[in-house]
């Protein structure tokens, strides 16, 4: 696998960020739970525990490995399903549940709504495909991020600074996820 020198800079400071994201979990978080389910996975499907970690970095970090096609390595496997075209129903994939979240930067901090999404891309690993709206507030902004984001990766973006001002995340109640602002209302 050839890559040029700038595709192998971008896959190292990539793979920097990935180690230290990774460094900070590890040094902060209870991975008790983590561990237990791993050991089952790999028990249950009869594989190392390095293979069952490589199969997680590639599923949660798929902007980590995103290469031009010709630089992929093919298997030797070859696989073939017996599936008549006529019996395929493809049916669509149904939007994933959103949930929105206020972090504490805003208009007044100079920050656009491509800085907030990279944040979000790059710290947390959040497929740009599945952010939704941002609201850029003066003090604040509201985003909506996929339902079940972990519990690491939440604590991870609370530390986390945009123009030298950290994001403080914060689920919202249902009762505060409206993007309208509220009326105002009149005092005689």
């Amino acid at each position: 696998m050839d890559l040029t020198q700038q595709e192998q800079q971008s896959f190292s400071k990539k793979e920097q960020k990935f180690k230290s994201r990774i460094e900070k979990v590890v040094a902060t978080a209870d991975l008790t739970l983590q561990r237990r389910l791993i050991e089952k996975i790999t028990r249950q499907l009869g594989i190392e525990l390095i293979d069952c970690a490589a199969a997680l970095v590639l599923l949660s970090q798929t902007n980590l490995f995103h290469q031009p096609k010709a630089h992929l390595p093919k298997k030797d496997v070859d696989i073939k399903v017996a599936v008549k075209p006529e019996s395929v129903i493809l049916r669509p994939i149904p939007p994933p549940k959103m949930v929105r979240y206020r972090i504490d930067v805003g208009q007044k901090h100079h920050t656009s709504i491509d800085e907030i999404k990279n944040v979000f891309i790059e710290e947390a690993g959040v497929d740009r495909k599945m952010i939704g709206e941002v609201d850029i507030r003066h003090h604040y902004s509201l985003i909506e991020l996929p339902e079940g984001m972990p519990a690491d990766i939440y604590q991870l973006l609370t530390t986390v600074h945009i123009q030298e001002q950290k994001l403080n995340i914060k689920r919202l109640k249902h009762r505060d996820r409206h993007i309208s602002h509220p009326q105002r209302k009149n005092k005689l």
